[in-house]
């Protein structure tokens, strides 16, 4: 699971956030780069949840200055809702990984970022719910 951004423009170099569940933007990196990936392997970012749309900002910096930032939203269409595990399967695996983080919030330690299924920054009854309706599903790729 992974998105990959890319952007034009002269700057140089760009900060890349992404907006966490409590509304505020998340540092993921900075790159010289016009493009960024975000996936597991990003402190911060990485753990995409399907069907849930993430929104990034850009910002160029220039000689030191930041300049205007700019957002984009991108949903993920591969996977499963409550496959924690990445199998690409929802199952008692998940379950478990579920159950230890159930309860926790956002910046806990027990807190598992793929367990939280409709990214509000709590682990709690919703992201059970979406468990239990595909529990037993499996992915497919078109």
């Amino acid at each position: 699971y992974s998105f990959e951004l890319s952007w034009s423009g002269e700057a140089d170099s760009f900060i890349v956030q992404r907006r966490r569940p409590d509304g505020q933007f998340q540092n993921l990196g900075t790159t010289s780069l016009k493009s960024f990936i975000d996936n597991g392997s990003v402190a911060g970012g990485g753990a995409i949840i399907p069907n849930f749309e993430y929104e990034y900002s850009v910002i160029p910096i220039k000689s030191g200055a930041q300049g205007v930032a700019k957002n984009v939203t991108i949903r993920e269409t591969r996977g499963v809702k409550g496959d924690i595990d990445r199998s690409d399967r929802v199952d008692g695996r998940d379950l478990e990984i579920l159950a230890r983080g159930f309860g926790t919030a956002l910046a806990e330690e027990n807190y598992e970022a793929l367990a939280d299924t409709n990214y509000d920054g709590l682990i709690d009854g919703s992201d059970l719910i979406d468990f239990g309706v595909n529990f037993g599903k499996k992915y497919q790729s078109s």
